[in-house]
């Protein structure tokens, strides 16, 4: 959705797991070069900045005509039809097409078929982990505290709030404890 939640559809996400055995490299910034290859192929394909689409069922059954459903995209800058397989690794669009039934039987109606995968987003989570001391400082550098998604500490808006009580709490701790 928009800002300020007035769009068609939701804005919403499906998590992969990927580890840096998926990376295909050790280099510490193997993370993001997998990025960059889903990004740029993805860009390759729609163009002009839109985003690639493809309904759900025929993403599922491995199958597509360049149809849409009932379900329109409302990504801002446009979409055009294509599947993930053309742009995502194998072991992720494996992974969706396993978990997306999967999690239908704990939440039905989740599996609807005219639903619309627009993507990628690739930047759920940050790709590295800055190091932080007992302290929570970052190691090496003092009086910084990295915190949340971006210092590869949490997964989303609740887990990002979570490490940052815990980040705060700490250094109540220590600078209470600091006369």
């Amino acid at each position: 959705s928009e800002f300020d939640r007035m769009a068609d559809n939701s804005n919403a996400a499906l998590l992969v797991s990927v580890t840096p055995a998926d990376f295909g490299s050790d280099d510490p910034l193997a993370g993001f070069d997998l990025q960059r290859k889903i990004e740029t192929a993805a860009f390759n394909l729609a163009g002009d900045y839109r985003a690639p689409s493809f309904r759900l069922s025929d993403f599922l059954e491995g199958r597509g005509d360049g149809s849409l459903g009932g379900v329109k995209p409302s990504y801002p800058r446009g979409t055009v039809i294509s599947s993930p397989d053309t742009y995502l690794p194998d072991y992720i669009t494996e992974s969706l097409r396993f978990s997306i039934p999967d999690f239908d039987s704990w939440l039905p109606g989740y599996n609807y078929g005219d639903a619309v995968l627009t993507g990628p987003e690739t930047r759920t989570t940050s790709p590295i982990r800055i190091l932080r001391t007992d302290l929570g400082e970052a190691e090496g550098f003092s009086g910084i505290y990295p915190t949340g998604e971006g210092a590869g500490y949490a997964g989303g808006i609740v887990s990002s709030a979570t490490d940052g009580i815990r980040q705060a709490e700490k250094l109540i701790r220590a600078f209470s404890n600091a006369d």
